[in-house]
């Protein structure tokens, strides 16, 4: 008979460093980032960005792009109908993507466009208004939200890492250059992280930094022969965010910037020895397994970006 301690990343949300501090901090310093999530997860990776002159409005409420990631091109479809559709209020009121678009696009009916279809509307109404943040943020004229809201015109902006997680784009290499943990305030610990300008300062122009905040759940898994039974570990919060922490840097191994746990077992850590070993663990399961493209991650110890399931053998 034996026993794991196992945990999980139950819930995760990512920002670029940016949004710890500029105008919209209001919507990112939130319970979740503040004090539900515990572990944090800092990642790097090349600068993806929308490449200037490539959209092209389509039809069926469309438009094409190309989007440079890892210094490869790629060409996408953003569907702006579902993007809109996502709405729960578009939900409410309408039954799919298409009965809401053709209802927002029944409003272009000037001349010549009433002569059209509605998609064929939206390819020739809507337009690209700007590219900023590094290539990062794409901002269009949308006819479906213009029509939506009655205005002469409706700036969209379009984030690239949101897209690439909502509509399954190529990913970039997400590498974690460090792994840590609060019990307090996790949004106000980043904020006043010491490393921050060791990490900045050695950044290359061309890379960019995103940081995840992590809510993680345990449990303890008693097996005997081939039953198992899943119950409550009964540990404290802190020692569940502390040994998931550190079975996390041991495996990612974020050398450069981490300097505990990365070469050492953690069966040699007190607060393993303690609240586990002692008490029958023989083995620490961690489970990262993140859905959306901007959460397969890996090191450059672990090369493999993806889900993970980390095992740690304590006796």
């Amino acid at each position: 008979m034996g026993k794991i301690f196992q945990s999980y990343i139950k819930k995760y949300q990512f920002l670029t460093p940016e949004r710890l501090y500029d105008e919209f901090v209001q919507y990112f310093e939130t319970k979740f980032t503040k004090y539900d999530s515990t572990i944090y997860l800092i990642a790097k990776c090349k600068k993806p960005y929308w490449v200037k002159n490539s959209i092209k409005f389509l039809r069926d409420y469309k438009f094409s792009a190309s989007i440079k990631i890892d210094d490869i091109a790629y060409a996408v479809e953003i569907d702006m109908a579902e993007f809109w559709y996502d709405i729960p209020f578009m939900q409410q009121n309408f039954p799919d993507k298409y009965s809401m678009a053709s209802y927002f696009m029944a409003r272009s009916n000037s001349l010549p466009w009433r002569l059209l279809p509605k998609d064929l509307r939206y390819k020739f109404l809507s337009s690209v208004d700007s590219i900023k943040g590094d290539g990062k943020q794409l901002t269009i004229n949308c006819e479906i939200m213009k029509n939506s809201n009655k205005e002469t015109e409706s700036l969209t902006d379009i984030f690239l890492y949101q897209a690439i997680n909502r509509y399954s784009l190529p990913e970039p290499k997400l590498d974690i250059i460090y792994i840590g943990s609060s019990l307090k305030s996790t949004f106000s610990r980043l904020q006043k992280h010491e490393k921050w300008g060791w990490i900045q300062s050695q950044k290359a122009p061309d890379d960019d930094l995103l940081v995840y905040f992590c809510e993680i759940e345990g449990d303890e898994i008693a097996v005997n022969g081939q039953l198992a039974s899943r119950n409550d570990h009964g540990l404290s919060r802190k020692d569940e965010t502390l040994i998931t922490e550190m079975a996390l840097i041991n495996y990612f191994k974020p050398k450069k910037y981490n300097e505990k746990h990365v070469d050492r077992d953690i069966k040699y850590s007190d607060r393993v020895k303690n609240k586990l070993i002692n008490r029958g663990y023989t083995q620490v399961c961690v489970e990262m397994i993140l859905e959306g493209n901007i959460a397969k991650l890996g090191s450059k110890h672990i090369p493999r970006y993806g889900g993970h399931t980390i095992y740690h053998d304590i006796v």
